[in-house]
């Protein structure tokens, strides 16, 4: 058994270092397969026919990421994002995917496996390797429980994730994002009949500013809707041009705006001379925002002592 005995608090720090973010899934009743799971007492007499069951040598159809058993039932589970491993070519970083854990009741948390989104993770920091994406937010889910959703920055791509009864994930669409460098994601739900919810994605730049580094960057916003299959529907023009380069995108609980906030406003790079760190969009129901940012706002004390 692979325990893993930390605070929830402490893993969601620790994923700033090598998981890019934590989403906790919590079920008020157990569902009837982790019941099922936790009284199998052979590992290898699995009720799964899928190509996550564990095979003979604990391995996940010879991922890296072994599996094991839960004793105890689990209650919900982590998800956490790798952003890939190792550089592959300029910012692209190896396959992404999800690495999900069981949870008991007690808070104990078990490695369940790791489940590959079907993009490349990205370092998008200018070679420093802290934080690839200085970023927040590259995981989420729909506020049912029933689906995650992740960015593929070196993809350029958005994907969403079925959970299964028994916490396992399972892939079901991957999108563009048009631009360069997927960094944060945001969802709301959403009152239209067939639809789970709205889904806005940023982007760290255009592809014809990403020669200018992180200084000079300037993204973008692009939305989707989260259908109750679990597709992703790109949200037509409702690509939006920002000024200055995201670290994070949210949606406001009642569904109306949407707020991005952003690391290099006032930079001597940037081209656009935008100060705002943080900026707001309408959004209506229909998953449409708005044609122009409706606010901006800094903390950022101008011309200081370090030059800002």
């Amino acid at each position: 058994m692979n325990k893993i005995r930390l605070p929830l608090f402490l893993l969601a720090l620790l994923s700033s270092a090598f998981l890019y973010s934590t989403n906790i899934i919590k079920s008020n009743t157990t569902p009837s397969f982790a019941s099922q799971w936790s009284k199998i007492s052979n590992p290898f007499d699995f009720p799964w026919d899928n190509k996550w069951a564990p095979t003979k040598n604990n391995t996940l159809n010879n991922e890296s990421t072994s599996a094991f058993i839960l004793e105890e039932e689990m209650v919900g589970a982590v998800y956490a994002m790798t952003n890939g491993e190792g550089q592959i070519d300029g910012n692209i970083q190896g396959p992404n995917s999800i690495v999900a854990y069981g949870q008991a009741a007690d808070g104990t948390l078990t490695l369940m496996g790791s489940f590959p989104t079907g993009g490349n993770g990205g370092d998008f920091d200018g070679g420093e390797g802290l934080d690839p994406l200085i970023s927040a937010y590259a995981i989420t889910k729909s506020n049912d429980n029933r689906f995650v959703m992740a960015v593929n920055a070196g993809s350029g791509t958005v994907t969403s994730m079925r959970v299964n009864e028994d916490f396992t994930l399972e892939a079901v669409d991957t999108e563009s994002t048009i631009d360069v460098g997927p960094n944060s994601i945001a969802y709301v739900p959403s009152r239209r009949l067939g639809v789970n919810g709205i889904v806005y994605v940023s982007n760290i730049t255009r592809e014809d500013l990403l020669g200018l580094g992180e200084p000079g960057h300037q993204g973008s916003i692009v939305g989707y809707l989260l259908m109750d299959d679990g597709s992703l529907e790109p949200i037509a023009d409702s690509r939006r041009e920002l000024a200055n380069r995201p670290s994070a995108i949210q949606i406001s609980p009642d569904g109306d705006f949407i707020v991005v906030a952003s690391i290099n406003s006032g930079a001597s790079g940037l081209e656009s001379g935008n100060e705002d760190e943080i900026v707001s969009f309408g959004l209506n129901a229909d998953g449409m925002v708005s044609e122009d940012q409706l606010d901006g706002a800094t903390s950022t004390l101008r011309d200081n002592t370090e030059g800002r």
